[in-house]
């Protein structure tokens, strides 16, 4: 349990018999029922067991023990069942802390969007693996209970039944091996436009300024237009996979019974009934089947992507980097505890009065044997000096800056940071939040610091935005407009204030678009939204079926082919009923019935071998149309 809950689950207070019968719950559902609706507030906390936090840590040293294990091949799937056992829906836990270790050199390989899809379509697979992994041996387990009933009653023509599920489960098979292979191609389709829409979205200035809007708009069309087309022949194979278990119960019907007229094999109602039940229970779990495999299969694709993407290059900067402390705290142990600590204050009393940059580079670059590289750079910076790097689009300015932050992966030298330092890359990163959570990007709060770091961004007060150097920042950025407003709250201010009315007077001329939480304060408003509760109305499907091929021809197509498909199967059924019927009384014995069934007994009890059969045939003729 979390050390602050805002509702603990009434699961930890409830007894067996609650838990059981699931009457812990039964206040969420009357509150459910009163309001007509649930909001996030009246739902319970999670509980610990189903907190992933627990569970990351341990993920995480499986995964890097199997690294060690098997450092030329490791399986993720491995330190997955290692962890989990049961539970591999956590899975997506260890993508978190693997995006704030990758290196700059990583990141050039792999974009945003990229990283968005794996989170969105790659972790999300782990769930519907687990959902249909268990129909891979309940179906085996249905197909040999078949098995043993169709023996029972119709001996040797089981085995037709039998040969065509097999079939169809070998069918099914290789209708998921195909969805798996189209899943392929349309996710290498979705990574390609995703990036490049990144690219495009982040570069807007540069396409509006150069008027290249029609040649990306043709260049994302095209790439849509391939993702629609490979998205469309998946649909042949799902389809018939979706057709052939749909309806199985009666083609294995038609068969067996056709195989039993054929042969003038004789079955009776009982058959009928109890291989119905359990043919339309087979064709679910056929279709199940075949879900359990192709989950399966797309799980180990895309566990494939999710090693690539955990195996990537991490910043190793922690292990290049050199400074006197480093060094201090290494040679300690050839040292007395009393000179080890005599030297270190003398070195940190050294340290407050001098700092500096120490660059002894001989060999720098992205690729280990690439074209670009960094060659015997030596320089020493001192406090107060001002270094400027000049040099065209590529000659490596950004490049030595990484190198004495540890972001470059191939390194031969030395560089040693005397003091501590900090690197401010030329992207900003500004969320959409508050100056206060920019600053404090996850860590503790400590105001003295706040107030240094307000001071040295030049975000005290807006005084460099009063100047008006900023403006055109102000115009174009909304989110960086409100990181500005932030800085006039209260900084142990956590609520969200609505505005007061000196404010509202005072604002007038401006257009406002506020959230607030009060009723009272929107008289002033003109227009005002508030959260929606009922139901979607008749009008948005009517609306819906307008657009497509017209109000009354849809609803013409929805009733003739749902109406056609229960007909279609009622009298299928029905006319097997009777048939078997007509086969029970033909081979049964007498019972007592009414007036017009005895009459009905005694005309199929009369009839003669080969008045039967032209019966019997009038009734599979019947049956196959």
């Amino acid at each position: 349990m979390t050390a602050q809950q805002s509702k603990p689950s009434p699961f930890l207070f409830a007894n067996t018999w609650s838990r059981i019968f699931h009457s812990w719950i039964c206040q969420l559902l009357d509150t459910s029922h009163r309001q007509k609706t649930l909001n996030l507030i009246d739902l319970y906390d999670l509980l610990p067991e189903y907190e992933s936090i627990q569970l990351t840590g341990k993920l995480e040293n499986n995964w890097f023990d199997e690294i060690k294990r098997h450092p030329d091949k490791p399986n993720l799937f491995h330190a997955t069942i290692r962890t989990m056992k049961w539970k591999p829906l956590l899975l997506g836990c260890l993508l978190i802390p693997q995006i704030l270790r990758l290196s700059s050199r990583s990141l050039t390989t792999i974009s945003s969007g990229e990283i968005v899809n794996i989170f969105s379509n790659d972790a999300s697979q782990i769930e519907m693996t687990v959902h249909s992994i268990n129909y891979l041996w309940l179906t085996l387990v249905d197909i040999i209970a078949m098995i043993a009933f169709f023996w029972y009653f119709v001996n040797y023509v089981s085995f037709i039944a039998i040969g065509y599920t097999l079939m169809l489960v070998l069918l099914v098979s290789l209708m998921s091996r195909l969805l798996v292979h189209f899943r392929r191609k349309i996710l290498k389709v979705t990574d390609q436009r995703i990036k490049t829409m990144s690219e495009i979205i982040k570069s807007m200035r540069i396409v509006k300024m150069y008027c290249w809007e029609s040649a990306f708009v043709k260049k994302v069309l095209d790439i849509r237009k391939r993702e629609i087309i490979r998205c469309a022949l998946r649909l042949i194979p799902e389809t018939m996979e979706l057709f052939f278990s749909q309806t199985y119960a009666c083609i294995t019907f038609f068969i067996v019974y056709g195989a039993m007229w054929s042969f003038h094999i004789p079955f009776d109602t009982r058959f009928f009934v109890v291989a119905s039940c359990i043919l339309n229970y087979l064709g679910l779990s056929v279709l199940s089947f075949g879900s359990g495999i192709r989950n399966f299969v797309n799980y180990l694709t895309a566990a494939k992507r999710l090693q690539t993407f955990l195996l990537l290059d991490e910043s190793e900067r922690d292990r290049r980097l050199l400074s006197i402390s480093d060094k201090l705290e290494t040679d300690e142990h050839l040292l007395t505890n009393k000179m080890a600590i005599e030297k270190k204050n003398i070195v940190q009393t050294s340290l407050k009065k001098f700092t500096k940059v120490e660059c002894n580079l001989k060999l720098a670059g992205w690729e280990q044997n690439g074209l670009f590289l960094l060659k015997n750079i030596v320089f020493t910076v001192y406090p107060g000096d001002l270094i400027c790097i000049i040099g065209p689009i590529g000659s490596g300015k950004s490049s030595l800056l990484q190198t004495l932050t540890g972001e470059i992966p191939f390194f031969d030298g030395q560089v040693r940071l005397h003091g501590s330092f900090c690197y401010v890359p030329q992207e900003p990163w500004i969320f959409s939040s508050t100056v206060k959570k920019n600053i404090l990007f996850g860590k503790d709060y400590d105001p003295q610091l706040f107030r240094r770091v307000v001071d040295a961004t030049a975000l005290e007060a807006g005084e460099m935005i009063q100047t008006g150097t900023y403006d055109e920042l102000l115009a174009r950025s909304s989110s960086f407009s409100r990181l500005l407003e932030d800085i006039h709250q209260q900084e142990k201010e956590q609520i969200e204030r609505p505005m007061n009315i000196p404010q509202r007077q005072s604002s007038r001329h401006l257009t406002l678009i506020e959230n607030e939480h009060e009723d009272d304060l929107l008289i002033d408003s003109e227009n005002f939204e508030t959260t929606e509760k009922g139901s979607v109305k008749w009008d948005v499907y009517i609306t819906y079926l307008q657009e497509g091929v017209g109000v009354l021809f849809g609803i013409f197509i929805i009733i003739f082919i749902f109406g056609f498909h229960q007909a279609t199967s009622i009298v299928y059924s029905w006319w097997l009923a009777k048939w078997s019927d007509d086969e029970s009384q033909r081979h049964g014995h007498q019972s007592n019935c009414t007036k017009i069934i005895n009459q009905k007994i005694n005309m199929i009890r009369s009839m003669n071998d080969t008045e039967w059969n032209e019966y019997r045939n009038g009734r599979f003729y019947f049956y196959c149309g």
